[in-house]
């Protein structure tokens, strides 16, 4: 079996073209698409109508959380590696993917907040001023 660093590692074509591409050019790339992704969401995407503006923060936590689901999946891979193939370098990697996907699972938990609050407190304005519908009840003001 061959190492990962070994040149038959990477005999698939799109992983040897990846690793032709300069650290800068992908950090570019990187940014053009964040600040496209940014500019979609903030200026295209309409607002829901039940939600408001405060629906948009889900473009940001669900893709948070599938990235932190990726990272432990990964980590647990990697895990499984170290403990069947005594690869210490999978060790490593396991443990880089399972801090990496605990700061995205953190910033789920953020985002996720964040909508919690803006939703129930446009609820909270909306539901007080409408009167409870009790079936054979009248409400006396």
């Amino acid at each position: 079996m061959s190492s990962p660093s070994s040149p038959a590692a990477a005999t698939i074509p799109a992983v040897a073209r990846l690793r032709s591409i300069p650290l800068p050019a992908l950090a570019v790339g990187s940014l053009v698409l964040v600040t496209t992704a940014l500019a979609l969401v903030f200026f295209v995407a309409p607002d829901d109508a039940n939600q408001g503006f405060s629906q948009r923060i889900f473009y940001f936590h669900v893709s948070l959380a599938f990235t932190a689901y990726a990272c432990f999946l990964g980590g647990a891979w990697k895990a499984l590696r170290h403990l069947w193939k005594r690869d210490p370098r999978a060790d490593l990697e396991s443990y880089v993917c399972v801090h990496q996907g605990l700061i995205f699972g953190a910033m789920v938990l953020l985002t996720g907040s964040i909508w919690a609050k803006s939703s129930t407190s446009s609820t909270a304005r909306t539901s007080c001023s409408a009167s409870p519908s009790i079936p054979g009840r009248s409400v006396r003001t």
